[in-house]
């Protein structure tokens, strides 16, 4: 114990946080987080932000899919499928990006949009969307996702915002709400959540 709290107050005095995710969060969804960790770059409390997003739109029966922007190797999506799975909820999962690393194989039922999004949207999108997530980092991949596939989000959705300190996609963000910014709440230090009112 006395060794944690010497590392946990070096770090703080650098500016950093040591936080046991574990602890705080059911083990069924560290289970699911375990599952998969190979496929994804995102950090525990952003895939954490997936689980939740998940279990709330289930919950209060948020009409729409899921729908990511910039897949890599598909980690997050398969989470969002895992998790529905867990909570008894089933939608379409629609997955945009330039080139999915091994995302087809990891998630079969998922319908892929391959190319730039800059193309591909709105040509190729849902009807309706309960969750958005947003992973493509370029301040006009990024203004160009919120302006077609943002006013399909059902009130109540949610918009997970991945880059939220890239300087550019943040001023993407901030530029399509203009004057009428929702509250954006932090995941963790790069990640942000709006829920759609």
């Amino acid at each position: 114990m006395m060794i944690r709290n010497l590392i946990g107050k070096t770090a703080e005095r650098f500016g950093y946080h040591i936080v046991n995710w574990r602890a705080n969060y059911p083990a069924e969804d560290c289970q699911l987080l375990d599952q998969v960790r190979p496929h994804t770059m995102v950090r525990p409390l952003r895939l954490l932000a997936i689980c939740d997003a998940v279990a709330y739109i289930a919950r209060n029966s948020i009409p729409g899919d899921w729908v990511e922007c910039g897949v890599w190797k598909g980690g997050c999506s398969l989470l969002a499928e895992l998790k529905m799975k867990q909570v008894g909820d089933r939608r379409p999962i629609w997955m945009y990006d330039m080139a999915p690393a091994g995302a087809k194989e990891l998630l079969q039922s998922a319908q892929f949009i391959e190319g730039d999004v800059l193309t591909t949207i709105p040509d190729h999108a849902p009807e309706s969307i309960a969750i958005l997530r947003l992973d493509t980092n370029s301040y006009a991949s990024t203004f160009h996702e919120l302006t077609h596939l943002y006013p399909l989000l059902s009130k109540g959705g949610v918009l997970l915002l991945d880059d939220w300190k890239i300087p550019e996609f943040r001023s993407a963000v901030i530029d399509y709400f203009q004057g009428n910014r929702p509250f954006i709440a932090r995941s963790d230090y790069t990640g942000a959540i709006i829920i759609k009112r």
